[in-house]
C-alpha cells in the first residue's frame, strides 16, 4: 500500500472516531439553553408568525394575568384535543366549547392561545372580524410557562406542556415538554 493511501485511510478513521465521539458527547450532554434565550426565541418566532394576522392585538402573559383580575376574560385554547389532554391554562376552554355558545361570550374579553401564538392568531383574526373583543396571546402557552402560570389536565395541576415539535422546545425549565 502506498503512503498517500494509508494516510488517507488513517485520517478518515481518525475523523470518523472524532465524529462518533462528538455525537455521543452531544447526545449525553444536550446544550442547555438559558431561560432568557428561550424567551427571546419565543419572541422571534412569534414575530414571524404574527405577519399572518396583521391588525390583531396581542397580549403578554403578564397582561393576561392582570386582565384576569380586572375583567370578564375567557381564554380559548385552539390546540388539538391531543395537546389539550396534556395540559391547558387553568380556566381556559377549548375552541370547540367556545363555538358551541359563542354569543354567551360576546361581552367578554377573549384571549386565544396555542403553543406559541400562530394558530390562535389566525383564529383571533376571524373573531375580530366578527366583532368580538379579542387578543392573541403572544408566545401563548410557552410564554405562560415562563410567567409561572398554572396548567391543568384531568388530574389537576401539572407541569407538562405539549409543544408541537422540537422547534418549540422552549418551555421554562420547570416544565416537561411532550410531543
Amino acid at each position: 500500500m502506498n503512503r498517500p493511501t494509508s494516510l488517507i485511510r488513517y485520517y478518515s478513521l481518525l475523523l470518523s472516531c472524532f465524529i462518533l465521539l462528538t455525537s455521543i458527547s452531544c447526545a449525553q450532554n444536550p446544550v442547555e439553553r438559558s431561560e432568557e434565550w428561550k424567551q427571546e426565541r419565543i419572541e422571534t418566532l412569534y414575530g414571524q408568525y404574527a405577519r399572518k394576522f396583521p391588525g390583531v392585538k396581542d397580549i403578554s402573559a403578564q397582561e393576561v394575568q392582570q386582565l384576569q383580575q380586572e375583567e370578564r376574560v375567557i381564554l380559548v385554547d385552539v390546540r388539538t384535543r391531543k395537546e389539550m389532554k396534556i395540559s391547558m391554562i387553568m380556566g381556559a376552554i377549548s375552541q370547540e366549547e367556545f363555538e358551541l355558545d359563542r354569543e354567551k361570550y360576546r361581552n367578554y374579553t377573549i384571549i386565544t392561545y396555542c403553543t406559541i401564538g400562530s394558530r390562535s392568531g389566525i383564529y383571533a383574526k376571524k373573531l375580530q372580524e366578527q366583532g368580538f373583543r379579542v387578543f392573541n396571546f403572544k408566545g401563548s402557552i410557552l410564554s405562560w410557562s415562563h410567567a409561572g402560570g398554572k396548567l391543568v389536565n384531568n388530574k389537576g395541576i401539572t407541569n407538562r406542556i405539549h409543544i408541537y415539535g422540537k422547534k418549540w422546545d422552549l418551555a421554562a425549565k420547570n416544565y416537561q415538554e411532550i410531543w
